[in-house]
């Protein structure tokens, strides 16, 4: 089989494919030694960097310049070509290092990435231009109720007389300016998140996998993970005509990680027959699924008795019992002893992360499994046009004749698992609808 070689693959590999160089039947091996690098510890992961670090050579960072003048420049030529040989001696210090199966799974995952960032998402621009002018023209309204300046949290706090402006605190007050100033901040935020996503129809968002050591995609220019979750922004986001989305959660997934690594008997049959595996919390609290909820993720990530007794309304002594025998809280303890003994913790497929505490070591475990679930049934879902993953969250796109066949697929694809993660989700018409 062919290799090829390259630093951020993803971003060339659309250009390399309609070039010719990589043709549907016959892609070739990928090593990217970016990710390679990553993989190794390195968190500088620019070509630059690594060559400096790695080689101790120093090369130029590409620039606008280098495109003035006859196309192509002598500037550029000479960039490119310095380009291709630092990247073959840094294929060459890479290659032989061991690497563990997450590596494969994320250079399968290269052509997945590199598809979605194409694709992009599609956004209604005339409906966020007609949300943006509401927020505004609500924002002037509370500037002129609003005795000082919003934006001055020293004036907030000398004026409500609190120790910060925070919003937290802002709404414990019950206060009628207090409310006005959250309401204000809140629709800033909106018109500053409107204000970018109103100006393009279509958003080519970046991901990055290698900026969170747990292996979790990232997003930038712009960070789409970070639009907020409810209904009126998130349907914003619609499908290119003709089509429809497919959204995918995978339920609980960090839990239901750390259930299976447990092995205990009782929790992993609730979730082999189909039980709500928050049941065991409800019924020794005698709480809602919520609080059960809430409670469960604190004792998955070394949570206190202390933070557990608001969500269980119990006493001390009783969290205290739940933590020392709850059998998922008890793995935990054992992940972040045996991850402090070795000196770093570890995923299913071998991404490990240096020790730093107890909590993040039990997080990369879990996250980072999870998130190789995540890739792994992106790759078998690939047809199915993802456009975004936010989390634990997969946005397909397929034309509209296709989509209730295409859902049945891709549920049965993705939840095609060694640990029997499901998924929930569906035919939507725009993401605020898988809320």
């Amino acid at each position: 089989m062919e290799l090829l070689v390259g630093h951020n693959l993803a971003a060339d590999y659309l250009k390399l494919k309609r070039a010719g160089w990589i043709r549907d039947g016959h892609e070739p091996e990928l090593f990217d030694t970016m990710i390679a690098a990553f993989f190794q510890g390195h968190i500088n992961v620019s070509l630059a960097d690594l060559t400096a670090n790695i080689r101790h050579q120093h090369i130029s960072e590409f620039n606008q310049s280098m495109l003035d003048g006859p196309f192509p420049s002598k500037a550029l030529c000479e960039h490119n070509s310095t380009d291709v040989e630092a990247t073959r001696q840094l294929y060459m210090h890479l290659k032989d290092k061991k690497y563990p199966p997450a590596f494969k799974l994320d250079m399968k995952f290269i052509p997945v990435l590199a598809d979605m960032m194409e694709r992009g998402i599609h956004c209604d621009t005339d409906k966020a231009e007609r949300m943006l002018h509401y927020a505004q023209s609500q924002m002037n309204v509370l500037e002129e109720r609003i005795p000082l300046n919003p934006n001055s949290w020293q004036q907030v706090s000398a004026y409500l007389g609190t120790p910060n402006a925070q919003a937290h605190t802002l709404e414990a007050l019950d206060n009628p300016d207090a409310n006005d100033i959250v309401l204000y901040k809140q629709l800033e935020k909106q018109c500053a998140f409107l204000e970018e996503y109103a100006k393009e129809e279509v958003i080519h968002s970046h991901f990055n996998t290698t900026v969170v050591p747990s292996g979790r995609l990232s997003s930038s220019s712009p960070n789409i993970q970070n639009v907020p979750k409810n209904y009126h922004t998130r349907s914003l986001f619609i499908p290119r005509p003709g089509h429809v989305f497919l959204i995918y959660d995978y339920n609980a997934i960090e839990y239901v990680v750390g259930v299976r690594l447990s092995k205990d008997p009782e929790l992993n049959r609730r979730i082999d027959a189909g039980e709500d595996f928050h049941q065991y919390t409800m019924d020794y609290f005698n709480i809602g699924r919520t609080r059960a909820k809430n409670v469960n993720f604190l004792a998955l990530y070394l949570g206190k008795a202390k933070g557990i007794i608001p969500y269980a309304g119990c006493s001390l002594a009783k969290a205290e019992k739940f933590l020392a025998t709850y059998p998922l809280a008890k793995w935990s303890k054992q992940t972040a002893l045996i991850a402090e003994e070795l000196g770093y913790s570890q995923t299913v497929l071998g991404r490990t992360r240096p020790f730093e505490s107890p909590q993040i070591a039990v997080n990369h475990v879990c996250q980072g499994t999870a998130i190789e679930f995540v890739k792994a049934g992106m790759i078998m879902c690939h047809e199915f046009h993802p456009v975004s993953q936010i989390h634990d969250e997969i946005i397909m796109e397929v034309p509209i004749q296709e989509a209730e066949e295409a859902d049945k697929e891709v549920k049965k694809r993705l939840e095609h698992n060694a640990f029997g993660v499901k998924v929930k989700g569906g035919i939507y018409q725009n993401w605020g609808q898988a809320l």
